[in-house]
Order: C-alpha cells, then sequence, then structure tokens
C-alpha cells in the first residue's frame, strides 16, 4: 500500500482544535483561494506547512497533506461551536459542498 492510501488513525482532540483555528484565521485558503500559478504553489506549499504542523503535534495522528485535506473542519466546527451559525460555518458548508 503507498502512503496515500494507507488509513492513517484518526485526528486527536489537539490536532482537531488546531486545524480549524488555523483555517478559520485564514479564510482565504481555507476556502482553496489562490491567484493564478504562483498562488496554486504556494497555497500547496502552505498546506504542507500546515501538514507538518499537525503530525508535529505530541501523541497526534502522522497523515499525508492528502488525509489531511479529508478530515471534516464542519464536523469539528459545529462539536466546538454548537451555537454558532456565523458567516465563517456557511463559508465551510460551502467548501465541503
Amino acid at each position: 500500500m503507498n502512503q496515500n492510501t494507507q488509513q492513517a488513525l484518526p485526528a486527536t482532540e489537539d490536532q482537531k482544535l488546531y486545524l480549524l483555528n488555523y483555517m478559520e484565521k485564514r479564510v482565504s485558503f481555507s476556502q482553496g483561494e489562490f491567484d493564478q500559478a504562483e498562488g496554486r504553489v504556494a497555497f500547496l506549499r502552505e498546506w504542507e506547512r500546515l501538514k507538518d504542523s499537525l503530525n508535529n503535534i505530541p501523541k497526534g495522528a502522522q497523515k499525508t497533506t492528502a488525509q489531511w485535506k479529508t478530515v471534516s473542519i464542519l464536523n469539528i466546527y459545529i462539536k466546538h461551536n454548537p451555537f454558532m451559525f456565523s458567516k465563517q460555518l456557511m463559508l465551510l458548508i460551502k467548501i465541503l459542498t
């Protein structure tokens, strides 16, 4: 099995919160927005940095960038902010659908 198709352990709560906070602070990134080819390269580099940060959280799951992209931000957000249906949440729903 190659690294991209291996089943990774579930993300820990610390990793989920880190990912949620990261996406909340970087709305353009969380929406996948980038300008032209240079922006796409920067977007991919940012995903790599995010993956490294998430994988460096103690006792956390080790995932590839592709695997981190599949972690459901919407489920994390609802769990930690059950009564907050802000513009941010609506943007996350748009991204995931």
